[in-house]
């Protein structure tokens, strides 16, 4: 990540996943697990077109070490903020259509109060 403010956020998403981790909290541990990979996604690029093979033993095969490395975009604050921002929009949207009574929800109301301090950063 290029931006220092972007790297800070997602340097303390990891501390607080490893501390509630120590903390055996599942539910903190889960949904900051599932964030930090909502913004490692958001770092890939999209693959080009592989018609053009590289390898004539096995169909799409790269030859060479780290040919199947790719590179990343570099996320800049505002990037991460717009994934954490998404996840918590998808949370309400679930929300939203599910009956009051089913449990689920309680703990969708939970990891949404557990993204959304991150807002505010």
């Amino acid at each position: 990540m290029e931006d220092e403010k972007a790297r800070r956020l997602v340097t303390e998403i990891r501390e607080d996943m490893i501390r509630a981790a120590k903390a055996s909290d599942l539910l903190t541990t889960s949904t900051l697990r599932s964030l930090l990979a909502r913004i490692s996604n958001a770092e890939a690029i999209p693959i080009q077109d592989t018609t053009n093979l590289s390898s004539t033993s096995i169909a799409g095969a790269s030859l060479g070490v780290g040919t199947t490395e790719m590179p990343r975009k570099e996320l800049m604050y505002s990037d991460v903020y717009g994934v954490i921002e998404a996840e918590v929009k998808e949370i309400e949207e679930v929300l939203r259509h599910l009956d009051a009574s089913v449990p689920y929800g309680e703990e969708l109301r939970q990891k949404k109060t557990i993204i959304r301090k991150y807002l505010t950063r």
